[in-house]
């Protein structure tokens, strides 16, 4: 019988980049963001877990322009 072995690296994938600081934002193997999106009309803005966390939606919003 055929062990199961552990993968050796864990690749992570950056599919888009934050709207404020421009840094990239993982996706969990779900394919979900690690942060989150502030959605205007049929547009979307990927925000990091960083600036989530450090700004308010107010400070958000102005940083966006939006």
């Amino acid at each position: 019988m055929d062990q199961l072995s552990p993968q050796k690296s864990i690749k992570i994938k950056y599919k888009m980049k934050c709207e404020i600081c421009h840094k990239r934002i993982e996706t969990t193997f779900m394919n979900k963001i690690i942060g989150t999106y502030y959605v205007k009309g049929k547009k979307k803005y990927p925000i990091c877990n960083e600036c989530q966390k450090n700004n308010s939606k107010e400070d958000i919003k102005e940083k966006l322009k939006i």
